[in-house]
């Protein structure tokens, strides 16, 4: 990934539940066919690698569209990263070799190993099978509100040909009602100008609303980032190479001075403004 830390942004809010939330844990209980997530003291929350997972699929599809100046791969084709580096990356045993391939397509010593050049942008951001990501999402905990409320809901299978219900195929899932919000932190470390240009776009469609879980498909699962004020959602940036006096704040107080922090939404237009140059 990266030997040296040098900065790290980190962006709170809360993503609020529109619609009923289901993320089944694949066990049934007493009461239900599917119950959802939930730690050992019971309170149920939405895995990171679930939320990160929703996150890069948007990213990468809203990438995809634009086309230049962003690069994305696309799963299971030739133009997939993992694809391009994999024969290349099977002959090296050497941690700066292996680097230098990754990032420029070629070896030490300048020799073109014809994989097309460095990753795409949506890869350098999140990671790939050979190269960590730079973009870490905590699992999503409920806010200091909750209290314990969930719903059973019926479920019956469909007939496609006729669009009835077939007999004898009913279950139950369980669902979290909506309105719950839940604590969301993302930290983004090293990121360049397009890592953050990615994000921005990802955190504009969560302003809007984006869908989570299972069951989607039947009204479940739509969220958003709520942004009420100006500290309900926020973006803050630690430079470990700047001010030794706001590092030993951060590190020995977990202070983040507030030139340092900045609103979503201004976050968002900073960040991805100067790929739309022509635009007023």
């Amino acid at each position: 990934m990266f030997r040296e830390l040098e900065k790290r942004y980190i962006i709170e809010g809360g993503i609020v539940l529109l619609t009923p939330l289901h993320i089944g844990s694949g066990e049934s209980s007493p009461e239900t066919d599917s119950t959802i997530v939930r730690y050992n003291d019971g309170r149920p929350y939405i895995p990171g690698s679930s939320f990160k997972g929703v996150f890069r699929s948007t990213v990468e599809r809203i990438a995809k569209a634009l086309g230049s100046p962003f690069r994305t791969c696309t799963l299971f084709s030739q133009d997939e990263c993992s694809e391009r580096f994999k024969n290349a990356l099977r002959e090296k045993d050497k941690e700066d070799e292996i680097l230098s391939i990754i990032t420029t397509g070629k070896t030490k010593d300048g020799n073109d190993l014809g994989v097309g050049g460095p990753l795409c942008d949506t890869c350098h951001l999140f990671g790939f099978p050979y190269l960590g990501s730079r973009f870490f999402v905590d699992d999503l905990t409920p806010d200091s509100g909750y209290t314990e409320d969930r719903e059973i809901r019926d479920g019956v299978g469909i007939d496609r040909d006729t669009g009835t219900a077939v007999e004898g195929v009913k279950y139950d899932y369980e669902v979290l009602p909506v309105n719950h919000t839940f604590n969301l932190r993302i930290a983004i470390e090293n990121p360049n100008d397009k890592d953050l240009a990615l994000a921005a776009i990802g955190l504009r469609e969560l302003l809007d609303g984006t869908r989570i879980g299972g069951l989607t498909s039947r009204g479940t699962g739509r969220c958003k980032l709520e942004d009420k004020s100006e500290d309900s959602a926020k973006v803050s940036m630690i430079d470990f190479k700047g001010d030794k006096r706001k590092v030993a704040g951060y590190l020995l107080e977990g202070k983040i001075a507030d030139e340092d922090k900045i609103g979503i939404k201004d976050f968002i237009k900073n960040s991805l403004k100067p790929f739309f140059p022509d635009i007023k």
